[in-house]
């Protein structure tokens, strides 16, 4: 099984299986899971985000997509 990878993950951040949902639960926990790692991205300050290989930019482009978008 593949998963979901963007360089270095902060903290708490999961990574989700990448496939699609098979049913309404597993789209509401992905939702919810998305929503609740954009809001942890914003959070992280500039060391931390330097350590993890992102910059503002990144983070603002992807704290910036609705929560149903990947």
């Amino acid at each position: 099984m593949s998963y979901a990878h963007h360089r270095s993950r902060p903290a708490g951040v999961i990574l989700l299986p990448a496939r699609r949902p098979r049913g309404l639960l597993d789209v509401l926990f992905l939702w919810s899971e998305r929503a609740r790692q954009r809001r942890l991205l914003a959070g992280l300050d500039e060391r931390m985000l330097k350590d993890v290989g992102l910059s503002r930019t990144d983070v603002s482009h992807e704290t910036g997509k609705p929560f149903w978008r990947d």
